[in-house]
């Protein structure tokens, strides 16, 4: 093999092994975030259920941005992979894009996006439950006093 045709190689190699830490670095990250939700819950009994509340809704925001970040980081180097594979005789990742593709599966980044989303749900109507008639009152007297 030459000396071009085994750079090639050695950089694909590389490119594929950091495309596998970013996922590993996904997993990583919706761990880290679960367990923060459970420890934000946990904590709740200490302090105001609201201020827990809001804060475990905006740490679900930065979960979702984290998420976002790796899927955009992957794709940016599976576009390299796929760029690296035309000059090879077999182009396994391109292949599986492609059947992905028309398989119409989702993707992992959108089943792991559901988790923050559904947890910011959660809290948002526990908030409503625990202060709707508070909120409503407050609403109210501004309303009825400008």
């Amino acid at each position: 093999m030459n000396e071009k045709i085994q750079s090639k190689v050695e950089i694909y190699k590389m490119y594929v092994e950091t495309s596998q830490k970013i996922s590993d670095c996904r997993i990583n990250i919706n761990k880290y975030f679960i367990s923060l939700n459970l420890g934000i819950v946990g904590i709740s009994s200490f302090t105001e259920i609201w201020i827990v509340l809001i804060f475990a809704m905006m740490i679900n925001c930065v979960w979702v941005s984290q998420i976002l970040t790796c899927k955009n980081l992957n794709k940016a180097k599976f576009e390299v992979i796929h760029r690296i594979e035309e000059d090879m005789p077999y182009q396994p990742f391109k292949d599986e894009y492609v059947i992905i593709e028309q398989s119409k599966s989702r993707n992992f980044t959108t089943a792991d996006r559901y988790l923050p989303w559904l947890l910011n749900i959660f809290y948002f109507i526990t908030l409503l439950f625990l202060y709707g008639e508070k909120l409503r009152n407050y609403i109210k007297y501004l309303i009825c006093n400008c």
